[in-house]
């Protein structure tokens, strides 16, 4: 395009140095020589009219996200892509707004674009699910791009690179954010149970104390929670296994265990709240329940629940002045102190029609400026560990709680069935709350059938 620019101006200024020529032929019988001299130090047409420099040739690259524009993790997003614009002048981010498949932690329409043979050429991604969409070649391998651009699993926490290159040892996704979990509860409410919201729960049987003083019913309809196992980040089907001391996995021979004893005791302990308070009474209440500035925890209606840290930016922007408490979840005797470390990642989806820029893309968003800017306003934590070290993910006291406990956090098993496990976990967990499976029944079953699942993969 530069050459073609040139050679055109080119031509016209040449037409008019032979105009200018003829002229001064027909003024040298009559004219000075010096005269003739002036006419040939007059500026070219290409002086006249400098080329102007054209822009870019740009690609649009088609970024699906699960975040809710309106959300707050939409916004911030929303003002990363800009300044990937910014900063990318050969780049349109087209982004679109695609939510995961509910109850799943995964996207069917992201599923039928792949298979389509037209997905987008970037995509949030939930990271515990990236070795199952790898091994079934949903996924476009990073491992040379990474090994191009310098990206390498010293820069990340272990669990994180784990998780997007367990399988076949090969770079699936970019980890972005990650988390982890705790318990928090309303400090009026709890002084208006008779409970010092100053001295927490010290184990878990004083969670079941508390909650059953925090309940409140008219009559057979639920008014307030006062704790519910399996709402928020509870209904994540691993959290109270790992709080019993269960495992669900043995690394070293890629064996499931999720009918591990302590396992099937955490279910036990969550059919007790079932039966004591009733599954479908909180199903009930719980259809009401509003989001963003009418959370059911803003609104008095639940006093304690498990929760991510995430939620301390959404109590700052949509409940100021609520008077809260956040402690690590108190464990049982047999027991210990755990926590699930969640998060994201970015991908490029098998068939992406740009995969360079799609990859030039998720490179940046998830890079330490951008990873930090998104962690910091959201109040997630960093994966790239020399970002996670910034003095401002300490500066909240409850925040620092979410930090101080990174270390001892565990992450979903990263096998190929990941989302296989996760949803039948659920499906298990629901069966026994509503009576229709005892604990160590739905959990074998589970585990039969993610044995032979696993039998595809070995």
């Amino acid at each position: 395009m530069f050459d073609l620019l040139d050679n055109r101006l080119s031509r016209r200024g040449l037409l008019k140095v032979g105009a200018l020529a003829a002229g001064a032929s027909l003024l040298s019988a009559c004219a000075p020589k010096e005269e003739a001299v002036k006419e040939e130090e007059q500026p070219t047409a290409a002086e006249e009219e400098p080329a102007e420099e054209a822009a870019p040739e740009q690609v649009t690259v088609t970024y699906w996200d699960v975040s809710s524009p309106e959300s707050l993790d939409g916004e911030v997003k929303a003002a990363m892509i800009d300044r990937f614009e910014e900063r990318n002048a050969d780049i349109k981010v087209d982004d679109v707004y695609k939510p995961t498949t509910e109850g799943t932690q995964m996207s069917e329409t992201l599923l039928t674009a792949i298979a389509g043979g037209n997905p987008p050429d970037a995509a949030y991604f939930d990271r515990f699910i990236v070795a199952a969409w790898a091994a079934e070649d949903s996924l476009t391998d990073l491992t040379d791009l990474c090994d191009a651009s310098g990206i390498s699993k010293e820069d990340y926490f272990d669990f994180a690179w784990i998780e997007v290159s367990g399988w076949q040892n090969k770079v699936w996704a970019l980890p972005f954010d990650t988390d982890d979990r705790a318990l928090y509860y309303n400090n009026e409410l709890v002084a208006e149970a008779g409970l010092d919201p100053d001295t927490p729960p010290a184990d878990l049987d004083e969670v079941d104390e508390w909650a059953a003083k925090l309940f409140k019913f008219e009559g057979p309809r639920m008014l307030q929670a006062g704790f519910i196992p399996w709402y928020n980040q509870g209904g994540c089907p691993y959290v109270w296994g790992w709080l019993f001391d269960g495992k669900y996995w043995d690394a070293e021979t890629n064996v499931i265990s999720v009918n591990d004893p302590p396992i099937v005791e955490s279910m036990e302990w969550r059919l007790k709240y079932a039966e004591e308070y009733g599954a479908e009474k909180f199903e009930s209440f719980s259809s009401a329940f509003g989001s963003d500035a009418q959370n059911p925890f803003y609104m008095d209606q639940v006093a304690m629940f498990y929760g991510g840290d995430w939620e301390l930016a959404n109590i700052a922007k949509y409940a100021p002045d609520l008077d809260f408490t956040v402690v690590p979840m108190p464990w049982p005797a047999n027991g210990r102190m755990a926590t699930m470390a969640g998060g994201w990642s970015v991908v490029v989806p098998r068939g992406a029609a740009h995969v360079e820029e799609g990859f030039r893309f998720i490179s940046d968003f998830a890079g330490p400026e951008e990873m930090d800017y998104f962690c910091h306003q959201t109040s997630h934590i960093p994966t790239l560990k020399a970002a996670a070290e910034k003095d401002h993910y300490y500066e909240d006291p409850n925040h620092a709680i979410f930090m101080d406990m990174l270390p001892i956090a565990n992450t979903r098993p990263p096998v190929p069935i990941g989302q296989f496990l996760w949803t039948a976990l659920i499906e298990a967990r629901d069966l026994v709350i509503h009576g229709e499976s005892t604990p160590q029944e739905a959990l074998d079953k589970v585990n039969e059938n993610g044995t032979k699942e696993m039998e595809r993969y070995t």
